[in-house]
């Protein structure tokens, strides 16, 4: 875009901005994820459709940060009333996983926020990389990848919270105690007993907590979602570079030199993202890790009902694979980091100079990826890992679960609603 203005004289001054090109950029499409966690208020920014990332700010006095409060609050006192039903009546250990549930995206909450103060800095970082890039082509089909993932991911989550209800509703019909309740009650305390077995229950109260448990199911999910896009962004940039390596004809100097800049411009870009996802990235981890661990203590568990055995093996099965997904995508961009290695080692003795001497210097001693705060690095040995660290985890359950009060029968809590 280029914006003429007219001068005194017959002269024409002409301003290139360096944010406003032509080609599509990451920012243009990743505003349809942005804005579809607004529904659900997270990432409350403004200007997120404009061209000009300059135009992304976030509004303290404005309804889609009192959305997003809202969204942190209720999750706060969903969490408390959780942790108030263990001083009470002792910690239950197969059901510490609604109490982590609600206090993680509390705080993942809360880091979205964070991240929304940055996000423009964050975009600027980015639109100067893909200036700077602009040779190897814009990522034509990105917007595609993002809508279809996006779509799975949270259709995949609305069924699970589907299925919780009608769970949760067929439970209620058995419950002991339902004659002595409205049908709108006693749904509300098999599904929320932690809050209705507290306070009395009322029409408002219920469309609160409803409110936070649907806000806070979408954080969770949209959690692992955004780490998985903001992955796979930027490993398809560091697979343009491995692209243009194989297909390289020319051996001098100048093209490594070049290539070493756009490499390392692509891992300055990444550390940056790091540093203000990293959080993220640990509450993503501990409670997807945490609820794997609860889950498979909790198979031991009968169940009675087509529904309850349904809705334990889809929501199980749809943690794992999120858990999986997002350790993978995240792995991708380490992976794509390295693979320069591959064709830098491969480069005839004659051709060999500084350049490339400097770039294999710089993939071997400073990893490129998406941490844990610095705790991990998210590559494929990773995985292995996080099973490992699942499995020690369950042995401990096993052999301390005894000690912890806990129901044998899945509906067991239920029948005193």
């Amino acid at each position: 875009m280029r914006l003429i203005k007219k001068m005194k004289s017959d002269l024409a001054l002409t301003i290139e901005p360096s944010l406003a090109y032509p080609q599509t950029n990451f920012h243009q499409t990743f505003a349809f994820v942005i804005i579809f966690g607004q529904f659900f208020g997270i990432m409350p920014l403004h200007g997120i459709t404009k061209k000009n990332v300059q135009e992304i700010r976030l509004e303290w006095k404005s309804f889609r940060f009192v959305y997003a409060v809202y969204n942190i609050f209720g999750a706060f006192i969903m969490g408390f009333f959780c942790i108030l039903k263990f001083a009470l009546d002792g910690l239950m250990l197969d059901k510490t996983a609604t109490m982590s549930f609600y206090v993680l995206n509390f705080f993942g909450g809360i880091q979205f926020i964070i991240i929304s103060k940055h996000w423009a800095t964050i975009m600027k970082e980015w639109s100067f990389m893909e200036v700077s890039m602009r040779s190897y082509g814009s990522l034509i089909s990105m917007k595609k990848r993002f809508v279809v993932m996006t779509s799975v991911i949270m259709t995949l989550a609305l069924v699970e919270h589907l299925l919780f209800i009608a769970n949760a509703f067929i439970t209620s019909q058995n419950c002991t105690n339902a004659t002595l309740y409205s049908g709108d009650e006693i749904y509300f305390r098999v599904a929320f007993p932690s809050v209705f077995t507290l306070i009395d229950y009322s029409l408002w109260k219920a469309c609160f907590v409803e409110i936070a448990n649907i806000l806070s199911t979408a954080t969770w999910n949209y959690t692992d979602l955004f780490i998985i896009l903001i992955s796979c962004s930027l490993a398809s940039r560091f697979a343009q570079i491995n692209h243009r390596l194989k297909n390289n004809k020319m051996m001098h100097e100048k093209f490594w030199k070049e290539i070493r800049e756009d490499y390392n411009k692509l891992a300055h870009l990444t550390a940056v993202v790091d540093r203000n996802v990293a959080a993220l990235v640990v509450i993503s981890f501990v409670s997807n890790a945490f609820f794997i661990c609860v889950q498979l203590y909790n198979s031991l568990k009968i169940r009675v009902g087509t529904i309850e055995t349904i809705y334990y093996f889809f929501s199980f099965g749809f943690l794992v694979a999120r858990t999986i997904a997002v350790i993978l995508y995240g792995a991708w961009i380490n992976d794509e980091s390295r693979k320069p290695l591959e064709i830098l080692h491969s480069v005839p003795s004659e051709h060999y100079c500084e350049e490339i001497s400097r770039l294999i210097q710089q993939i071997n001693s400073s990893p490129v990826g998406i941490s844990g705060s610095k705790f991990f690095i998210l590559t494929r040995s990773f995985l292995l890992k996080m099973a490992s660290t699942i499995v020690t985890f369950e042995l401990m359950f096993l052999q301390f679960g005894p000690l912890i009060k806990i129901n044998t029968n899945y509906n067991s809590s239920y029948n005193n609603c």
